[in-house]
């Protein structure tokens, strides 16, 4: 039977727990943190794990973050130069990464942004796109993403 969650804080957490739940033998991803220190390599250091749902990153605790960047901890070849400027900066984040103490091969997300679904006309709605103004009913939102985790396309 499906469940229409209509409003209130315990729906949201509810709905949130019960996609947490569906996504539970799922493999997730490693979310992280950048650090600089003045005499130190840049890292990034572990701060949780959550699962990529297209835009949307959800932690195993309930809470919505919008996707930033992504990397994998790996140990980046070297080479006497570099091709360009953004495969270079690529390489830095995978060896800080590496650094920070994520496991090889990791997927790491960091320069996440907390996401907040709105409540309107009684249903929660998510703004899942930075580029895109238009608010989409999580419920379906997730139970979408999840699908397609879960069943693949």
């Amino acid at each position: 039977m499906k469940r229409i969650y209509r409003g209130g804080v315990s729906d949201l957490s509810d709905l949130l727990a019960d996609a947490v739940a569906r996504l539970d033998a799922v493999p997730d991803d490693a979310l992280g943190d950048v650090r600089v220190r003045r005499f130190r390599a840049m890292r990034i250091v572990p701060t949780g794990r959550a699962w990529r749902l297209g835009d949307v990153l959800l932690t195993r605790d309930g809470r919505l973050y919008r996707a930033g960047r992504t990397t994998r901890a790996v140990e980046p070849k070297q080479f006497l130069a570099n091709k360009s400027n953004e495969a270079a900066e690529r390489k830095a984040f995978q060896l800080a990464a590496v650094r920070g103490g994520f496991p090889a091969g990791d997927t790491v997300h960091f320069g996440y942004e907390p996401l907040d679904p709105e409540l309107v006309d009684g249903v929660w709605m998510l703004q899942w796109s930075r580029t895109l103004p238009d608010l989409v009913p999580l419920e379906r939102y997730l139970g979408d993403r999840i699908r397609l985790l879960t069943e693949g396309a």
